[in-house]
């Protein structure tokens, strides 16, 4: 995988990962 579609595959977990993080408080905590 080139790192150019690394990218945005990155950026979509780093954006799937925060919403996670902020809509499951039990999440948050650790």
């Amino acid at each position: 995988m080139s790192f150019r579609a690394f990218l945005p595959a990155a950026a979509l977990v780093a954006v799937a990962g925060f919403w996670l993080g902020a809509s499951t408080p039990t999440v948050a905590q650790y």
